[in-house]
């Protein structure tokens, strides 16, 4: 009995150091892709009308904000907005990394402005840092969306997809991290629903694990540019 045990748990080290191995190579090429999509993109895509009055539109949040994972500026989500109106402009506010917590911070230190529209791409850093008390960043997220309620005649809410669906993560850190996604969409939703004007757009139940897989871009975890376009069409296709 105890030499079966013995031979069970080296059985069992030597499958963990295997997963371990191809876990550490796994993500290391990925993070190396995700670099070089950030500085692909360089800076954020931004748009300005020169004094016209035009439809004033903000964007806030994380690398789906700032761009990471389009070929070009102008293909990723903030990009297809502007290029898909003629009298607006754009200010795009977007960093990658970006919590919750740093996006409210953000919003505490800017100066009060009326705009048209507000689109908030947060949540995916909340979920994937597993430290990071979600509880917390539903409360942040209550306060970013109240906060842009004030100064935006309407506000969209875009979090993230099922995070399991990320070739990203690996089994069964996928699973954990597909809980930790509905977990917090959960609240995003409800949070949403509570302001007026406030339009939160389910990415979670509009994805495929399918589907997922064709829009992500190299590194596994950001859209590519048929990523951004579906969440823009998406927006139109709910909020019409």
């Amino acid at each position: 009995m105890k030499q079966f045990a013995a031979i069970t748990l080296i059985s069992l080290s030597a499958i963990f150091m295997a997963w371990l191995l191809q876990a550490s190579i796994h993500s290391y090429i990925n993070t190396q892709n995700g670099k070089q999509l950030i500085n692909r993109i360089g800076t954020p895509y931004q748009k300005h009308n020169n004094g016209k009055r035009t439809d004033k539109i903000f964007i806030y949040g994380d690398s789906a904000a700032f761009g990471t994972g389009a070929s070009t500026p102008e293909k990723s989500f903030a990009g297809i907005v502007g290029e898909n109106c003629e009298n607006c402009s754009v200010t795009n506010f977007g960093q990658n990394g970006f919590k919750t917590e740093d996006l409210l911070e953000q919003l505490k230190r800017a100066s009060p402005t009326q705009v048209d529209k507000t689109f908030l791409l947060i949540g995916s850093n909340d979920i994937m840092h597993f430290y990071v008390d979600l509880d917390k960043s539903c409360s942040n997220l209550e306060t970013i969306l109240q906060n842009s309620s004030e100064q935006s005649s309407k506000t969209y809410l875009l979090t993230t997809p099922n995070a399991s669906y990320a070739g990203f993560f690996l089994f069964p850190l996928n699973h954990y991290y597909g809980i930790r996604s509905r977990q917090f969409n959960k609240c995003a939703n409800h949070a949403a629903a509570k302001i007026e004007n406030t339009y939160y757009i389910n990415l979670e139940s509009n994805y495929s694990k399918h589907l997922f897989k064709q829009h992500q871009s190299s590194d596994m975890l950001h859209m590519n540019d048929k990523g951004n376009l579906y969440w823009y069409q998406l927006i139109q296709e709910l909020t019409k």
